[in-house]
């Protein structure tokens, strides 16, 4: 009984969260993503498991992204960083990537990506309008 209950409020937690929710193995492949980090970045799936989403790292991020997230999967530290995913499209979404080992260790991540879009354009553009003023 305690099994369902469980396994009930994972989803239901993973259902509901603001954030997108992802586990890897200890190997840091993504083994989980919740529907809600598939929204987020405008991914499927099968663009996201295993080393997949590596892909979709927005070039000027991509190197930072790679070397950030394989040192915590190799020493599990926690992985904190914000980055841009780009989808197929040529969409591009800000994020911020958070990640910390499962119960004291050896049995992978667990993470989440936060939405920065509106925060980062808001911020380009106060930026914008902050130059036009200062060059006037």
């Amino acid at each position: 009984m305690k099994d369902s209950l469980d396994n009930d409020f994972y989803e239901t937690v993973c259902r509901m969260s603001p954030v997108g929710l992802f586990r890897t193995d200890v190997n840091g492949l993504l083994v989980y993503v919740s529907d809600k980090f598939q929204d987020i970045v405008n991914l499927n799936h099968e663009d996201l498991m295993g080393q997949s989403w590596m892909k979709s790292i927005h070039s000027e991020d991509y190197k930072d992204v790679v070397t950030s997230f394989r040192e915590a999967v190799r020493t599990e530290s926690n992985w904190n960083i914000e980055f841009r995913f780009r989808t197929k499209e040529k969409k591009v979404t800000w994020v911020l990537g958070q990640a910390s080992r499962i119960n004291g260790g050896g049995k992978g991540l667990v993470g989440t990506i936060t939405n920065l879009h509106k925060k980062k354009s808001f911020l380009t553009e106060l930026e914008t309008m902050r130059k036009s003023f200062t060059t006037k």
